[in-house]
């Protein structure tokens, strides 16, 4: 499918391959990344179904998608870029222009919408080399999932953070300090693939009006097992072989 030609409403989050990096990993643009979507992003600044759409460069942006019906019901969509300077951004980092798009988003959005979620390339856990590649200091995650603490009651009440990155498939917890806060759910990357393998994952998630969310579905075939985060608290059936299955989520 043709995203860039697809009726389907959708948002381009950055990862760290969408990064131009110097040859020792420390400066980075993101022009690139900006321009190839830029028409989507004007796009979806412009759509009858977005409301109060903000953003913060290309690669932070919000907004409330309205629902549609006699009630008016909005869903709040944080979109974020974490991706570190350290490592060719393998981890997440707080960078000051995305903390402070985050902060002050968290702080000013629709409290009324049916949830906030969240989206981000990295997880939000701690960085553990090679599967749990999220934020490189605890001190960064902990300010991170400081602000999911303080606005927990308006936050997905199931899941809060949606991310790649991890080439897992799997629900975690989401921790400040040692206070679980929230969950995440991470999904299969396409491009994670054995020579012989057939590959192209995609999970789909419904969020319904009332704020519900649903992630009964994922299409593709499934990766070789190998070790999965350890903080995971729910773990889907990773033993499917066909090349087309559509595997139940946690309940």
């Amino acid at each position: 499918m043709n995203l860039l030609h697809s009726s389907i409403e959708w948002f381009p989050i950055i990862g760290n391959h969408d990064i131009d990096y110097s040859d020792v990993c420390i400066f980075r643009n993101n022009i690139a990344f900006c321009q190839e979507f830029a028409s989507q992003y004007n796009h979806l600044a412009n759509s009858s179904l977005i409301q109060n759409w903000r953003t913060s460069g290309c690669a932070n942006f919000s907004f409330d998608y309205y629902t549609g019906g006699s009630v008016a019901r909005y869903i709040h969509f944080l979109c974020l870029d974490w991706v570190g300077h350290e490592i060719c951004g393998d981890c997440a980092e707080k960078h000051s222009s995305t903390y402070n798009f985050y902060t002050d988003d968290l702080t000013n959005c629709n409290k009324s919408s049916h949830g906030i979620y969240l989206f981000a390339h990295h997880p939000c856990v701690l960085y553990r080399y090679p599967y749990e590649l999220g934020f490189c200091n605890p001190l960064d995650r902990d300010a991170v999932t400081s602000w999911l603490r303080k606005y927990k009651r308006f936050i997905g009440k199931k899941w809060s953070w949606f991310n790649g990155h991890a080439h897992e498939n799997a629900s975690y917890s989401i921790f400040n300090g040692t206070t679980k806060v929230s969950n995440g759910l991470t999904t299969e990357a396409c491009a994670d693939y054995k020579p012989g393998e057939a590959k192209g994952i995609a999970r789909l998630v419904e969020v319904y009006s009332d704020g519900h969310v649903e992630t009964s579905l994922i299409y593709g075939q499934w990766p070789s097992s190998k070790v999965t985060f350890t903080d995971t608290t729910v773990y889907e059936d990773r033993n499917k072989s066909s090349s087309m299955q559509a595997i139940g989520a946690e309940k």
